[in-house]
């Protein structure tokens, strides 16, 4: 009887390794809104380097840093700061890949987003809504080609500042937008797999589409 209790043992170890190994990371979104919600996923994760789903940072006026994050280089779904009043950066954030959308929205005192200098492209689209003066691009300069479409809605200034885009695989689109006057920040723009559209800003230089090898 003994060798089957042993061997019993033995697979009951090896399983609860297995989940050990798969249990590092949350599965599905993770939603981040409070300092005590950084505080759990430390400690439940403290290895976690990889988000499954979507991973949302929407703090409100509780988020000052996001430092706890800072291992994480790959989230397959899409990124989202939504609605951080006090954040100014993201900043030791590394992620290396995104498979889905970057959102950047409403974050009154982020200044950039630096902390995502090891992207080269992101898997859905790039979207900016009322986002405030101060806040630019930088941090996404080796981003080269996004898979989805870029919107800009009501832009308080040139956000694109620090975007050196070779390929839009969807739309470019500028809308609401009336302090957004120069679009030459971007950098030269290759392909464009979709439409410009430009509705109700002050854009006046459109450089960066007048080198565009490919279009639709």
């Amino acid at each position: 009887m003994k060798k089957p209790i042993f061997l019993f043992a033995i697979l009951a170890a090896f399983f609860i390794l297995i989940d050990r190994s798969y249990g590092q990371c949350p599965t599905g979104d993770l939603l981040i809104e409070t300092a005590q919600d950084l505080s759990d996923f430390a400690q439940d994760y403290p290895n976690c380097t990889q988000i499954s789903g979507d991973l949302i940072i929407r703090g409100g006026n509780s988020l000052t840093h996001i430092s706890q994050l800072s291992k994480i280089k790959e989230v397959e779904g899409s990124l989202e700061l939504y609605g951080n009043s006090l954040l100014t950066s993201i900043a030791p954030l590394g992620i290396e890949r995104l498979g889905g959308d970057l959102i950047v929205s409403r974050n009154a005192s982020l200044i950039d987003l630096k902390g995502l200098e090891g992207l080269t492209e992101i898997g859905g689209n790039l979207k900016y809504t009322y986002n405030y003066e101060h806040f630019t691009s930088n941090g996404l300069e080796n981003v080269k080609v996004v898979h989805g479409n870029l919107n800009v809605t009501v832009s308080r200034n040139n956000h694109l500042a620090g975007i050196q885009l070779d390929t839009i695989h969807g739309n470019a689109s500028f809308e609401i937008s009336v302090f957004l006057n120069n679009l030459s920040a971007m950098g030269p723009l290759k392909h464009l797999g979709g439409r410009l559209h430009i509705y109700d800003t002050s854009i006046t230089n459109i450089s960066p589409f007048s080198e565009l090898t490919s279009m639709g």
